[in-house]
């Protein structure tokens, strides 16, 4: 049996550029934006919510309106947990060894990398949120497909630039 074992990373603190501070900011924003329309919604929402929606962005499985507070808690605890999780790049797994030289440009693409990730999970459940109230109120019967289509196309385009930037990083 071939047991690997881990190798300390070097522990360095990754100041954050400009660009890290606004998509900081902008996924900052989608939270908020979440928390203000569920708030200012609540009490007009119906007790009937869609829950879970089809290839084609039909609802197909409907729920309870404190099924919106599920999907906001989600969006919320993931914010959480990933900016936490941001301070550690020591403890995150690279496809390259992590060296006193490299850690500085690893641990910055890495950091860069979750921070796009969670601005783009953090706006799309905002839209989750936002259109699933506009469903329960009967202004739209479904989600647009192509929105779907777009947010996963961007997380999957961003984290190949990222993962193209971190292996000419070495």
């Amino acid at each position: 049996m071939l047991i690997r074992r881990r190798t300390i990373q070097p522990k360095i603190k990754v100041d954050p550029t400009p660009t890290d501070r606004v998509v900081d900011l902008a996924a900052l924003g989608g939270v908020i934006y979440g928390i203000a329309i569920v708030l200012l919604n609540w009490n007009q929402i119906p007790n009937r919510v869609p829950t879970h929606f089809d290839f084609w962005g039909r609802p197909d499985a409907w729920g309870a309106k404190t099924n919106i507070l599920y999907t906001l808690g989600f969006m919320v605890s993931f914010y959480v947990i990933s900016t936490v999780l941001n301070h550690f790049p020591h403890l995150f797994n690279y496809l390259v060894i992590i060296t006193e030289e490299n850690a500085p440009r690893q641990y910055a693409i890495a950091t860069s990398a979750i921070r796009w990730f969670k601005l783009e999970l953090v706006w799309f459940f905002a839209y989750l949120l936002w259109t699933s109230i506009n469903i329960s109120y009967g202004r739209s019967t479904r989600l647009d497909p192509w929105s779907v289509a777009i947010f996963f196309g961007a997380i999957v385009v961003t984290e190949i630039v990222l993962f193209v930037k971190s292996r000419r990083a070495r």
